[in-house]
């Protein structure tokens, strides 16, 4: 049974017992996947800390494990990374329970930002 058209959106499943055979039904675990959304606060200026955020629509409590794209990884729903140079990354994470293991990436951009000086003419 899919439903994925209820994406997003609160889902009550109910039983409804017709009948005299009560010890005759049973139901296996429900996989409850809701969305995972992975975000950033990019663009990061190179040198500085990324800070990634993961959260989860609905559902149990889960652990995050992230794939900077760079080699290096970290645990957590809100992480930070410093990318070693500059250049576009694809972090994934994912987001694990008991029941279910789900993904999704967010793109980082590290960019060189040039500061100039404050010059102040004189008189």
């Amino acid at each position: 049974m899919s439903l994925s058209d209820y994406a997003n959106q609160p889902i009550y499943i109910a039983f409804r017992y017709e009948g005299d055979h009560a010890d005759g039904w049973a139901i296996d675990d429900v996989e409850v996947t809701a969305g995972l959304y992975a975000t950033n606060d990019g663009p990061t200026p190179l040198g500085q800390a990324t800070t990634l955020s993961a959260t989860i629509g609905a559902g149990r409590t889960a652990t995050f494990t992230w794939n900077f794209g760079d080699g290096m990884t970290a645990t957590g729903a809100v992480v930070t990374h410093v990318y070693p140079a500059l250049g576009t990354y694809t972090a994934v994470v994912t987001a694990s329970n008991s029941v279910s293991v789900v993904t999704d990436t967010t793109v980082v951009s590290v960019r060189a930002f040039v500061y100039l000086p404050l010059v102040i003419r004189g008189e």
